[in-house]
């Protein structure tokens, strides 16, 4: 079994630096700053995991977490659930950089781990008597208070309804959508840093090499296929797990046409900008950006474009 060396730095040093770091961004979570904290809460504990011992590892998180609560004051349980929240995935990815796996494995690893929290803290507040259908259906209302005043007029009571439906049955996609994104971020800033610290950790391909199995593309059919037999205002379980799986299939096959443009411009020799530059232009338009990325990266996984093009 691969782990990482044992040789590498285990004293109050790594603990120290980053057992502080973690204890800010939790007191940041009582703050405003949340919004942008809680992204990273997952990084210092996956450093820590990978740059200390066992005991110095739960010591600085028991210190941090404490201190953390501790400024916290009435919010100190929202703290406690939040720090466990972040630490389990942190310890999965970590454990995953100690094994040395892939950067594929430490990101599903890590997607899933942060799922698995997520439907953790909605079991518990279920238990708690927290109901998470009115409150969507209260946040969306609140949300449409905002807009002003002519556009509220032009949504009827129906509309408002339906986007409240509508809202609740992606659920599922916003729990992966969010999972997957906290996972990227940890993975993408943690393995830096370790690699600053002399570990040796792997990353993804270059986004040129990216590719999806050409199964992907009959799944891909089979779904929207079953999506255009299911009945628009349906809210039974499998119309939700349809609807949920339409927008994920879509968002892959989107960054695969984003790979497969990269590869053109590697093949091409066009400028490092002129990729960049096109996602920037049709990013402005997110509906253009998923059906034109999308199309292009089924027909880059269906057929060997590639292939033929370093023939030429």
């Amino acid at each position: 079994m691969n782990r990482l060396s044992s040789e590498q730095p285990r004293g109050m040093r790594h603990a120290l630096t980053w057992g502080i770091l973690y204890s800010v961004l939790l007191i940041s979570l009582v703050t405003p700053l949340m919004v942008l904290t809680f992204w990273f809460l997952s990084i210092p504990a996956v450093i820590l995991y990978v740059k200390t011992n066992r005991v110095l590892f739960w010591g600085t998180i028991t210190a941090s977490v404490l201190i953390g609560a501790g400024f916290a004051g009435g919010a100190a349980a929202q703290i406690l659930m939040l720090a466990l929240f972040s630490l389990i995935p942190a310890i999965v990815i970590g454990n995953s950089y100690r094994r040395l796996h892939s950067a594929r494995v430490v990101l599903t690893r890590g997607t899933v781990a942060f799922i698995s929290m997520f439907l953790a803290v909605l079991v518990i507040a279920a238990s708690l008597g927290f109901e998470l259908n009115p409150s969507i259906d209260a946040t969306v209302r609140e949300s449409i208070e905002i807009l002003p005043e002519a556009v509220r007029q032009t949504l009827a009571a129906e509309e408002i309804r339906s986007l409240v439906q509508l809202t609740q049955m992606l659920v599922p996609l916003y729990i992966f959508g969010t999972s997957f994104f906290m996972a990227a971020v940890t993975h993408a800033i943690g393995r830096r840093v370790l690699n600053r610290l002399g570990e040796t950790l792997a990353g993804l391909k270059p986004i040129r090499q990216w590719r999806l199995p050409r199964a992907f593309v009959w799944y891909y059919l089979i779904v929207l296929f079953v999506d255009l037999l299911t009945p628009v205002k349906n809210d039974s379980f499998f119309s939700t797990v349809i609807m949920n799986v339409v927008p994920i299939f879509m968002f892959v096959f989107a960054v695969q046409g984003i790979a497969f443009l990269f590869f053109i411009a590697d093949a091409k020799r066009w400028g490092r900008w002129i990729p960049w530059l096109r996602i920037a232009l049709i990013l402005l338009v997110p509906y253009l950006f998923f059906s034109a990325f999308s199309l292009l990266g089924v027909i880059d996984t269906a057929f060997p474009l590639r292939e033929r093009m370093r023939k030429h």
